[in-house]
Parts: structure tokens; C-alpha cells; sequence
């Protein structure tokens, strides 16, 4: 049986579009193995940097997850921030490249961890606002409504931040430890003038990602907490950064303006299973007397569609046991079955309910 390195040897690697899969599963060796060629390893992060987030798939996503936060209304705070430099989240996660990337599991593609953003606030309120006002500071009171406690969760969530499609860079980056020997031996070899650097390569990314945070109290109180927490994040995420590397000028984030979350979908008062109230009229089809046709009743006055020659017709059927019972003039509850109003002539059909 063929070790599964061995099988995906020949794989067409510039199809992947998922680069959480092409970096824990579709790498032919070790890194750290005497196989690997550092050249070689090079070609994959460069790969791997234009294959993540490719195709029209994490965009629909995208898409989608912003129309999620419709109707949140005040209890939401939807901010975007852009990547000063680079940003480079779980560069310390377990991984065949020996240096992570935290990748959405889905998509493949460059996420903030709710966890990571919550963490950095924490810490910048307890060590900066702390300082001067004490209930910022951890177990103070705004600390604990904000971030909770160990028998309180908070009332701040705050959510995974996700990049934007577009503007959206994984770049292959690297940094050079001169002291392999020392950091690999924690400390029980010195470090020397002539130690010899090693290049290591990992990925960074740009680009602009929305950072959402929301409360769990709607009330005009919640909202102002909302507020404060969102005030908090943009200091922290400015000033701090997140993520990895923060030291050497990573993760900081400029903050580049509130969006405001969108409207919520109209609802089709004529979806199918609707139930409305018509009234039976006339048939306004000459040709066809005996059709059975209604019009649409609203707060008591018969009305008509929009399009004129919209016409009410019961779905065929129900036509002739309706024909049978409804009365000419008479109000009764029905049930749409078909919605064929984009139709020429728009049409209607409606059932018992």
C-alpha cells in the first residue's frame, strides 16, 4: 500500500483553491526532513500564497455572511480595519511548514479568531484604561461586563473577523533567527557572534478584514457598553496589534470607518404558501366567462395588483369544488400555490388554505 505522500506525489497543486488543504494535506514531504529542499519549500508558499482564496466561492460566502448581521439594528458594531503592514495569526500552530497560518476552515482563507480579538482588548484594558480607572482593570466592573468573568461569559461577543475579498494578499514572508542552536536547545546552548542565521519562511497577509462585536442587552445600557467596546477594539487593534510577531511591527490594524449593517430582506407578501383573503369576482377574461377569478381584499376594499392585468385564479385542481362553494362577491382565506406574477400576464394561483 502506497503511503499517502507518495499518492498525492503527482497531484496538480495549481487547482487547489482551498489553502488550509493545500498546506496540513497536499504537501509531498516534511519540512523539516533531510528531503526538504528550502528552494522547494519556497515554490509551495508561493503557491500556496496564490492559490488561497481563489474563485467566486469564498466571495458568495462573504456576501452572505454580511447580509447575517441584517436587522441586528444597535445591538451590532461593524467596524473595517486594514493591515498596517502584515498580519500573521497562529504562526505558532501545529504545522507540516513548521510555522501556522490561521485559515478559516471552510474557505481556506484568512481569519482573525474572535478569541484573538477578545484576548488583545482584555489585556489592553486591564494594562492601559486600567491605569486610570480601576474598574477597567481585570475582575473591575467594566472589565467584567465587557469580558466576563470565570462565572460570567460577559455581554460582549465578539466574532471572527473576516477579510475582504478584495485586497485581499497571503505574501510569503521571512524571518532570520540567528541562534537556532540556542532557541531549539531552550537556553543549554550559548548564543555566539558566529552562529550562522537560517532564513525561515511563513505567510503574512494584507488586506482589510470587518471586525464584528455585539451585545446581548438591546437596551439603550447594552448599546453604551456596545459603544465602549467598540472604542476599546480600535485602540487595541491600532495601537497593540494582534496576532503574532506584534513586536516586529505585525497585526497592527488602522481602523477605516463603522459600516452600518445592512436592511433586512422585504418580505414577499405573495410568497408561495402565503395566506391572503380575496374576494371571487367576475371573470375579466371574456373568452373564458366561467373562470374561476378573484380579486386581492386589503382592509376591507377590493384591490388589484400592481399590473393591471394581474389576475387571482384558483390553482386547477381546486377550480371546480371552489366553483362549487364560493359565491360571486364572497371573502374566504386562501392559500397561494403558485407565484407566477413575472409571468406574461402575470398570474397568481391560490388553494384552500
Amino acid at each position: 500500500m502506497k503511503a499517502m505522500r507518495e499518492a498525492i506525489a503527482g497531484l496538480d497543486r495549481s487547482s487547489i483553491s482551498h489553502g488550509g488543504l493545500f498546506l496540513q494535506r497536499y504537501l509531498p514531504e516534511q519540512k523539516n526532513s533531510d528531503q526538504g529542499d528550502p528552494a522547494v519549500w519556497d515554490a509551495y508558499f508561493d503557491l500556496a500564497s496564490n492559490t488561497i482564496g481563489k474563485g467566486d466561492l469564498y466571495k458568495a460566502a462573504f456576501s452572505r455572511w454580511e447580509r447575517s448581521w441584517a436587522g441586528k439594528g444597535t445591538t451590532v458594531s461593524i467596524n473595517k480595519f486594514k493591515v498596517k503592514d502584515r498580519l500573521v495569526c497562529g504562526l505558532g500552530g501545529a504545522s507540516p511548514t513548521e510555522t501556522g497560518l490561521t485559515l478559516h476552515h471552510t474557505y481556506g482563507t484568512p481569519v482573525i479568531p474572535g478569541s484573538s480579538i477578545k484576548g488583545v482588548a482584555a489585556h489592553y484594558c486591564h494594562k492601559i484604561w486600567g491605569e486610570a480607572d480601576d474598574s477597567f482593570k481585570e475582575g473591575g466592573e467594566a472589565h467584567s461586563v465587557i469580558f466576563g468573568t470565570t462565572d460570567d461569559q460577559g455581554h460582549i461577543i465578539f466574532h471572527d473577523a473576516l477579510i475582504e475579498p478584495l485586497g485581499r494578499k497571503v505574501c510569503r514572508d521571512i524571518m532570520t533567527p540567528h541562534h537556532q542552536d540556542y532557541y531549539g536547545d531552550k537556553g543549554v546552548s550559548a548564543p555566539t557572534d558566529f552562529d550562522s542565521p537560517v532564513p525561515v519562511s511563513f505567510l503574512s497577509v494584507s488586506g482589510s478584514f470587518q471586525v464584528v462585536i455585539e451585545c446581548d442587552d438591546p437596551s439603550e445600557e447594552g448599546q453604551g457598553w456596545l459603544k465602549l467596546a467598540t472604542e476599546l477594539v480600535k485602540e487595541a487593534l491600532g495601537k497593540w496589534g494582534v496576532g503574532g510577531k506584534t513586536s516586529s511591527g505585525y497585526g497592527q490594524l488602522n481602523w477605516e470607518g463603522e459600516l452600518l449593517p445592512p436592511e433586512p430582506p422585504k418580505e414577499d407578501p405573495y410568497a408561495e404558501g402565503k395566506k391572503i383573503t380575496v374576494r371571487r369576482i367576475p371573470s375579466t377574461n371574456k373568452k373564458k366567462a366561467d373562470r374561476l377569478e378573484f380579486s386581492l381584499v386589503e382592509d376591507g376594499e377590493v384591490v388589484r395588483f400592481e399590473d393591471k392585468s394581474a389576475a387571482c385564479l384558483a390553482a386547477k385542481e381546486f377550480e371546480a369544488a371552489m366553483k362549487e362553494t364560493v359565491k360571486m362577491g364572497q371573502d374566504i382565506t386562501v392559500k397561494i400555490a403558485k407565484n407566477d406574477l413575472k409571468a406574461k400576464p402575470p398570474r397568481l394561483f391560490v388553494m384552500p388554505e
